[in-house]
């Protein structure tokens, strides 16, 4: 009971936490909207939205490092060798997405109408600093230090607010997206710093020679598989929730595109409550066995009730009042937004059962079925969304075959697990 006891409350610590820095982040999203022209804010949406969807392997790394770290310290060998190891892979991967990444830069303007290659390479810089800034949250939350680990993320998000104060006060026209996007690498590189400084002297193990740190390296390949296929599924379900916003950008001008965008930060405030009730109840599912009174199904859609309660709170002042809030919240220039709202709604609660059922997913590790149906379905949300001549007939194809994904893993996990607990 004690045991239990100390998990809850470290879970619920990590709640208050997580709700913190999305607050932040949504206010980074509310001033971002006032402090740039309706165009550059379309592009800012579709700027982040590449950094994430880039940015999903940086995730799946989290995931891994503190799984394996967990595994380690729990085994009393120490997991000083391995972080050391995958440092020197994340150091790797670092330098190749950037010099890919600057390499393709004219390519990535052509594609996407950056107009700038500056913007662009800087684009590329800031998907590739948030890497290491990963694998430190993971390492933190796989030794259990749970107020490192949303400190850590807590640096990037005030940075990201920090870069919108200076761009207001010192950099006008068009290189203020510029000054902002410079302040969202520092974050992450002055997150990274810190999570070296409050973790290194944490870790089991002695400290490992260079040769020792490239056996680790070693070690991670040969155990990479769980790392491979959570990637491939966090990839489909990042995807399919900023897909709307990347095919609107594709086929229509830089006035609809910003509208767009600013529309579907609304559907990011339900991903951002929900990503810390995930944080909150997902990790019991990884503790619990078939052996629990119960059994883990119960669990599964006990955190389903919360998240739609959650979405339905987050959702109704939205819904009955679109005028007002977009009003008060990014400001008149935007009120044009209101008739996307709906539609950015409806994309924000098939992306948060997603994010459940990936969650569950690798936590009970049942990859194969979900990740396949996440695979057609992102494909799916592309190919029709893209064959589409309205934004809202995009993001109803996009929020349809994001619910139907849904279901389909839904119903494999329940007959499955529950099967088992007969």
């Amino acid at each position: 009971m004690k045991s239990e006891a100390s998990f809850e409350k470290r879970s619920l610590l990590l709640f208050g936490f997580s709700m913190l820095t999305n607050v932040v982040n949504y206010a980074f999203q509310i001033l971002s909207a006032r402090a740039l022209t309706v165009a550059d804010y379309g592009l800012l949406n579709t700027i982040i939205s590449i950094i994430f969807i880039l940015g999903v392997p940086g995730q799946a790394f989290q995931l891994y490092v503190a799984k394996t770290v967990s595994e380690k310290e729990s085994g009393g060998g120490g997991s000083r060798l391995f972080v050391a190891g995958f440092a020197v892979f994340t150091a790797v991967v670092v330098c190749g997405m950037l010099a890919v990444g600057l390499a393709l830069s004219p390519v990535i303007d052509g594609a996407m109408s950056v107009g700038s290659l500056a913007l662009c390479a800087l684009m590329t810089a800031c998907v590739a600093v948030a890497y290491p800034r990963y694998v430190a949250t993971g390492v933190a939350q796989g030794l259990q230090r749970f107020v490192i680990m949303p400190v850590i993320t807590m640096i990037e998000a005030v940075l990201k607010v920090a870069g919108i104060g200076f761009a207001v006060l010192f950099v006008t026209g068009g290189d203020r997206l510029f000054a902002m996007l410079i302040f969202l690498a520092l974050g992450s590189v002055l997150a990274v710093v810190f999570g070296w400084f409050a973790l290194r002297r944490k870790l089991g193990g002695d400290k490992p020679s260079f040769s020792e740190a490239i056996g680790g390296l070693r070690e991670s390949v040969r155990r990479g598989r769980l790392l491979g296929a959570s990637l491939a599924l966090n990839l489909c379900v990042v995807f399919m929730m900023y897909s709307d916003v990347l095919i609107v950008r594709l086929r229509f001008d830089e006035g609809v595109s910003g509208l767009y965008g600013s529309a579907a930060q609304f559907g990011k405030i339900l991903v951002f409550a929900v990503t810390a009730l995930i944080n909150v109840f997902l990790p019991m599912v990884s503790r619990s066995n078939m052996s629990d009174k119960g059994g883990v199904v119960p669990l599964y859609l006990r955190a389903l009730l919360y998240i739609l309660l959650t979405s339905a709170v987050f959702m109704a002042p939205i819904l009955l009042f679109p005028g007002q809030i977009v009003s008060i919240l990014v400001g008149g220039k935007y009120i044009s937004a209101v008739g996307y709202i709906n539609y950015s709604c409806a994309i924000g609660v098939s992306t948060t059962l997603n994010m459940l059922n990936m969650n569950y997913a690798v936590a009970r590790g049942r990859l194969r079925f979900p990740l396949a149906v996440s695979v057609a379905g992102a494909a799916l949300a592309f190919w029709l969304g893209y064959n589409q001549t309205s934004p809202e007939a995009i993001a109803v194809c996009v929020a349809s075959v994001g619910g139907a994904v849904f279901v389909i893993n839904m119903i494999y996990i329940i007959k499955g697990d529950g099967s088992r607990e007969q």
